[in-house]
């Protein structure tokens, strides 16, 4: 059987940390009034925002953007609240094997899922 990685939740954050300050430069100057949390799990809504269907997820769900993507925002949308990316820690951590493969999906993850908040459809995030 295989034994699940151990992070702490302190070390956990601090990766999703460095791969937010590490987003290309253009992706943070443009990003505004959206927060990115860690959480343990899904919930069941999450998954309908990610695109998959509910009774048929793709894998498991590592990361989901909820929000109103730029691309969809009415002229004068403004003073709402932040947009969220959530980070999910347990299913991240019973896929990934090393902590170098653990970075390199919450980096990953990340990376899509600020690519729903600009906008971009889930064939197009695949490729980012």
């Amino acid at each position: 059987m295989r034994r699940r990685l151990r992070v702490s939740r302190g070390r956990f954050r601090r990766y999703v940390r460095r791969a937010v300050q590490a987003l290309p430069s253009h992706f943070q100057a443009a990003a505004h009034n959206i927060i990115i949390v860690v959480e343990p799990l899904p919930q069941a809504e999450d998954y309908d925002r990610s695109g998959m269907p509910e009774a048929q997820p793709a894998g498991p769900l590592f990361g989901v953007y909820r929000g109103v993507p730029l691309s969809q925002r009415p002229a004068g949308y403004g003073m709402a609240t932040p947009d969220v990316i959530a980070v999910f820690r347990r299913p991240l951590l019973a896929v990934c094997r090393t902590r170098k493969a653990l970075r390199e999906e919450i980096r990953l993850t990340i990376l899509h899922e600020v690519g729903h908040y600009f906008g971009l459809e889930e064939s197009a995030v695949e490729h980012l």
